[in-house]
């Protein structure tokens, strides 16, 4: 744990991203919290990167909610997001992954519980 202290963007961050739910509790077994993916700009993100991406503002993520930088999601931030019928906004990279992880896991728990119902 001490080689944390060598990088103060980490405290920073997992400080900011522990106070989102401050107020309210997540839902228990929330898809966006419970993963075992790196969250989007937890590690200090290179100059170069800052330098490219930062003056485009931030968007948040529709699942975890954190507000990110163009280079934490696919989506352009030049278009318009426009959303498709049941979608809150457009999710990070770790969130798109975390979902689809718990939708194929959702997947094999359906076809297992098929499986030995019909069996």
């Amino acid at each position: 744990m001490a080689a944390i202290s060598k990088y103060p963007h980490i405290a920073v961050e997992s400080q900011r991203y522990a106070e989102m739910y401050n107020d309210e509790r997540p839902p228990p077994n929330a898809w966006f919290i419970d993963h075992d993916i790196l969250q989007q700009e937890i590690l200090e993100r290179s100059p170069e990167i800052h330098e490219l991406y930062d003056p485009l503002g931030t968007r948040d993520c529709a699942g975890c909610r954190r507000s990110l930088h163009q280079d934490s999601f696919r989506d352009s931030f030049a278009r318009r997001w426009t959303l498709r019928l049941g979608e809150h906004g457009r999710m990070c990279y770790t969130c798109q992954e975390a979902r689809r992880s718990n939708d194929h896991r959702n997947t094999r728990n359906r076809w297992a519980m098929q499986f030995t119902t019909n069996a």
